[in-house]
């Protein structure tokens, strides 16, 4: 099991010892690895695409996947392993400093970790199916097509991506929108 934990005044001799030294720097990729590894141990059976990506100034870890479980959930594992935070509101970049990781002193090389999940089919079908039936609406109307789209009487159909933009529906699309992304599949 993977044991992460924030910087901190050391208590005994030997971990201020520990803390004096510099810590390791690890690339993009090798936190990509501790993600796959973290999110391999808490969710069991899920398979995550965990990818690397360096670029000038920076690096970031996309991880993506299908149904399982929500991105809220992941995005609780994935968050210890960033190395920096951003405040939109001032525009204003800060590090985080460095973890203990099984003992070992390390600053994550990846600067920012994405999450990203989508739905099957089968989920969205599901769901939408539910949703319709809740909502009295007319099931044969809202329709599902191969694309992983939806649309009701015909109309535009959008992609079904967690937080994606979704067609207004009488004021629904934000209830269907908040009850797909909680559902675990």
């Amino acid at each position: 099991m993977l044991c992460l934990s924030r910087q901190r005044k050391p208590t005994t001799e030997n971990e201020s010892k520990m803390t004096e030294t510099r810590p390791r720097y690890l690339t993009a990729a090798e936190t990509a690895k501790l993600i796959r590894k973290a999110l391999k141990a808490s969710f069991p059976g899920v398979k995550f695409s965990v990818r690397s990506k360096s670029y000038s100034m920076g690096a970031s870890v996309n991880v993506s996947y299908i149904d399982g479980p929500t991105k809220e959930a992941v995005s609780q594992v994935t968050d210890a392993f960033r190395g920096s935070d951003f405040d939109g509101m001032i525009d204003l970049k800060t590090y985080r400093g460095a973890q203990l990781v099984n003992g070992e002193l390390v600053s994550f090389g990846a600067d920012y970790v994405f999450v990203e999940r989508e739905f099957s089919e089968a989920l969205f079908a599901a769901h939408t199916n539910a949703f319709a039936k809740r909502w009295a609406l007319d099931a044969g109307e809202l329709r599902i097509s191969t694309g992983k789209s939806w649309s009701f009487k015909g109309r535009e159909t959008s992609r079904l991506k967690d937080g994606g933009s979704f067609l207004m529906l009488k004021g629904l699309d934000t209830f269907f929108r908040t009850e797909l992304s909680e559902v675990t599949g």
